[in-house]
C-alpha cells in the first residue's frame, strides 16, 4: 500500500473530523514566526558566552558539557510526550505564551547564578522550554493555513527559528563587549556575560507580547482518541522497527551537531585566541547561511527520495550530509595540531582539573585561575 492510499485511509476514517478553512491567517503566522525566533535567540545566547561564565564560576569542561548537554537534552525527551499530550488536549496558544514566558526566566535567571547548579538549572529551563515550543508553533501554524499554504507556512516558521539561532549567537558576542562599558546602575555588580543575557531575556520577554492578541485557531483535523497517553504509546511502539534506528541515526547526528556548536567558540577563544565579540558576527552568519542551506538541499533530496523507488532514498541527503562531515572533522584536528601560527603543540602532562587539584594540594587556600595561550596563574599568601 502507497503512502498516499494509507493518507486517504486516513481521512476517510470515521475518528478523523475534517474541518475546512477557507484562507491562510498570515498575521498569526508572521506573530509565530517572531516567537519562534525569540525562543531560538534566548537559547542560542549562551553559546559565545560560555567561556566567560566558565571562568567566573571555575567550572571545568566536564561541568560545562553537563550544563550545555545534559541540562539541553535530557529533561526535554523526559517531558517531551506529556508536551504532545498538551499539544493535542490542551490550549496551544496559552501553552505556548507559558512556554517562551519559561523561557525568558530561564534566560533572566541565568544572569545570576552563582554556581553549577543555578547555571544548570537556567540553562536548563531556557532550552527545553525554547525547545517544546517549536512543536506548539508547528502544530497552531498548520491550522491557521489552509492545506495548500502549509509548506509556506512552515517556510516562514524555519526562516524564523534560524534567524534566532542566528541572531541570539551574534547579540551574544556583540552586545558583551558593548554592555562591559555601558554604566548600568545597581546592575554594574554584573559582569558582562550575565548583563547580556538579563537583557536578552527581558528583551525576549516584550516580544512575546503579540502572541497575546492572537486566538486559539479551530482545528482542522482531529482523530477522536483518548484523553491519556496510552493511545499515543501504543501507536509510537507500533512503529518500532523505524523509529528505533530511525532515532540512533537522529541522535549520531544531534551529537555532532551539538559538540560542534557547544565547543567552537571555546576553541576560537582558547587556541586561536579571540574574543567573542570578533568571531560572533561570522559565526551567526555561518549558522544562518548552513541552517539556510541544509534547509533548501534537505527539503529538495526529501522530495527526491519520494518520487524515488529506492528504499530509503529520503534519506539520501542526510548521509551525504553526515558522510561530508567526516573530512571537516579530520581537517580540524589537523590545524589543531598544529595550532594557529603553525608551530607543533606538545600534549600536557597534567590537564587543567589535574593542575588545580595539584596546587590545592601543595598550597592549600591558592587561588587558580586560566588565561589565554593556554597559561594559568597561582596566587598564594603564606598564612601569618
Amino acid at each position: 500500500m502507497s503512502v498516499r492510499s494509507d493518507l486517504l485511509a486516513v481521512g476517510q476514517a470515521p475518528g478523523v473530523i475534517r474541518i475546512g478553512v477557507s484562507h491562510t491567517a498570515w498575521g498569526a503566522t508572521i506573530v509565530l514566526s517572531l516567537a519562534l525566533l525569540a525562543g531560538a535567540a534566548m537559547r542560542s545566547v549562551f553559546g559565545p558566552l560560555q567561556e566567560a561564565a566558565m571562568l567566573e564560576l571555575k567550572l571545568t569542561d566536564f561541568q560545562m558539557s553537563l550544563v550545555q548537554g545534559v541540562a539541553t537534552g535530557i529533561p526535554g525527551a523526559i517531558i517531551g510526550l506529556l508536551i504532545a499530550w498538551i499539544i493535542d488536549h490542551g490550549n496551544r496558544l496559552r501553552l505556548l505564551i507559558a512556554l517562551l514566558s519559561i523561557c525568558a526566566l530561564g534566560t533572566i535567571g541565568m544572569s545570576f547564578a552563582s554556581d553549577l547548579a543555578g547555571l544548570f538549572l537556567g540553562r536548563m529551563v531556557t532550552a527545553v522550554s525554547a525547545d517544546c515550543s517549536a512543536g506548539v508553533v508547528i502544530s497552531l501554524a498548520s491550522d491557521y493555513c489552509v492545506r495548500e499554504q502549509r509548506g509556506r507556512a512552515m517556510l516562514v516558521m524555519g526562516l524564523g527559528l534560524l534567524t534566532g539561532i542566528a541572531l541570539g549567537f551574534g547579540l551574544g558576542g556583540a552586545l558583551i563587549d558593548t554592555l562591559a562599558r555601558a554604566q548600568m546602575g545597581w546592575l554594574a555588580a554584573l559582569s558582562p556575560w550575565r548583563r547580556v543575557h538579563l537583557t536578552v531575556g527581558l528583551a525576549g520577554a516584550v516580544g512575546l507580547l503579540p502572541l497575546l492578541f492572537l486566538r486559539e485557531p479551530q482545528r482542522h483535523e482531529v482523530q477522536q482518541a483518548g484523553s491519556t497517553l496510552q493511545p499515543l504509546l501504543r501507536s509510537l511502539w507500533g512503529k518500532r522497527a523505524f523509529l528505533i534506528p530511525f532515532f540512533l541515526a537522529q541522535l549520531g547526528i544531534t551529537l555532532a551537531d551539538t559538540a560542534a556548536t557547544i565547543w567552537a567558540a571555546p576553541v576560537l577563544i582558547r587556541n586561536y585566541h579571540l574574543q567573542p565579540q570578533q568571531f560572533a558576527g561570522w559565526m551567526s552568519g555561518l549558522l544562518f547561511i548552513g541552517g539556510l542551506a541544509g534547509s533548501i538541499l534537505g527539503g529538495l533530496s526529501a522530495d527526491w527520495g519520494q518520487k524515488s523507488s529506492r528504499r530509503g532514498a529520503v534519506f539520501a541527503g542526510a548521509v551525504i550530509a553526515a558522510v561530508l562531515g567526516v573530512p571537516a572533522a579530520l581537517f580540524y584536528r589537523a590545524i589543531y595540531r598544529k595550532g594557529q601560527s603553525g608551530a607543533p603543540i606538545m600534549d600536557p602532562e597534567m590537564s587543567w582539573r589535574e593542575t588545580r587539584a595539584a596546587a590545592a594540594d601543595a598550597l592549600p587556600g591558592v587561588r587558580y585561575r586560566r588565561h589565554l595561550l593556554w597559561r594559568y596563574s597561582l596566587l598564594w599568601r603564606k598564612p601569618g
